[in-house]
């Protein structure tokens, strides 16, 4: 005959009460984790008017039609050891721009984004300085003052290889 087996130690020694509170209790640590984080960082990627946004997005198709039509393309250069952009235009243009503004778009941090302005060093050929540091990967996109026409790119940075601009 079996004799029956009568457990004496308390709950707290026994290995099935543990178990079951630390499923909960873990969920609970962490979901504290990425409460912190959501509210301790920021989202800098949301827009919060986008309906305006959107019609940005039809305006910006507009100016890559008229890079389309004009064949407008560019070669940039980054040289990260002086902090020199310089670039070579091509395009059926009557006249070429004097200045062209570069625009340098982190994907995640909007804070190192920057703005370029180029100007005309020689025939097609246009030169400026760098703002910051440009190491990582970047949305370049290359535009005339008056927001004619619109070439752009990704690339990452620093590169030894010349950045083609295309619409």
């Amino acid at each position: 005959m079996r004799a029956d087996i009568i457990d004496t130690k308390p709950w707290y020694k026994q290995f099935w009460p543990w178990f079951v509170f630390s499923i909960p209790a873990t969920s609970v640590a962490v979901s504290m984790v990425y409460i912190y984080f959501a509210v301790s960082t920021v989202d800098t990627l949301v827009v919060d008017d986008y309906y305006k946004a959107g019609l940005a997005i039809n305006q910006e198709f507009s100016r890559i039609d008229a890079a389309i039509e004009q064949s407008v393309s560019a070669s940039v250069r980054f040289n990260s050891d002086d902090g020199i952009v310089s670039m070579r235009l091509a395009g059926d243009f009557d006249a070429f721009p004097k200045i062209l503004t570069l625009q340098m778009m982190h994907p995640t941090l909007s804070q190192k984004d920057q703005t370029i302005t180029l100007t005309e060093t020689a025939d097609r050929y246009y030169t400026a300085k760098l703002k910051a540091d440009i190491t990582g990967n970047w949305h370049l996109q290359l535009s005339t003052i008056g927001d004619e026409w619109l070439i752009k790119n990704t690339a990452l940075l620093p590169s030894k290889h010349a950045i083609l601009l295309i619409p």
